[in-house]
């Protein structure tokens, strides 16, 4: 999950509250369709590209894409170092930036799921916030109503979800028997096949 600040930041942006869609559904990103977080992506794409030429650190130092990623992008594009990344960047249509986010990305992130780290950076440096502010930004402070994704919890509420839900109803005598005695032998336990 991306804190509540970045959140809270990239919806009040004035870049962002300009795309067509975004003040269609009175704030509530959790509902855009996938076609608006994609105009979204698109922007934030745009400018971090031209963040990207100003400042091309955030390249070399591998703080907005892995090596790994980047050895791909070398091969792709029959490009040497960095340095031709960024020549290459200013090349590209602004129209169809690098794609260092997705729509599918952002739509997740407003559904509560995990973010990766590099992700989270091209965020910040779309907001413009100074690399030295980064880990601040970053700290997860949920707020009400936010919930986290793992393990079958969630994490403010006591309601089973998802794969222990489905086992449970799946596997209800097996199940049990092994939640009230996890040392027990499982050959003595109720199998359900």
């Amino acid at each position: 999950m991306i804190s509540r600040r970045i959140k809270l930041e990239i919806e009040n942006s004035p870049v962002i509250k300009n795309i067509t869609g975004v003040n269609g559904i009175n704030g509530d990103w959790g509902n855009f369709t996938r076609t608006v977080f994609e105009r979204i992506a698109r922007k934030i794409n745009q400018v971090t590209t031209q963040k990207v030429m100003e400042m091309p650190y955030l390249v070399k130092d591998f703080l907005l894409l892995g090596q790994d990623e980047f050895e791909n992008i070398k091969f792709k594009y029959q490009l040497n170092n960095t340095d031709d990344f960024i020549e290459h960047l200013k090349n590209i249509n602004n129209q169809k930036p690098y794609n260092w986010i997705s729509g599918k990305t952002l739509q997740g992130y407003w559904n509560n799921s995990n973010a990766k780290d590099k992700k989270l950076n091209v965020l910040l440096a779309f907001l413009g916030v100074g690399m030295h502010e980064w880990d601040e930004w970053k700290a997860m402070k949920p707020g009400p109503g936010d919930q986290t994704r793992s393990l079958g919890y969630s994490k403010f509420s006591d309601n089973e979800t998802g794969t222990l839900k489905l086992l449970k109803n799946i596997l209800p005598g097996f199940i049990t028997d092994i939640i009230k005695n996890p040392t027990a032998d499982p050959s003595s336990s109720k199998r359900p096949w």
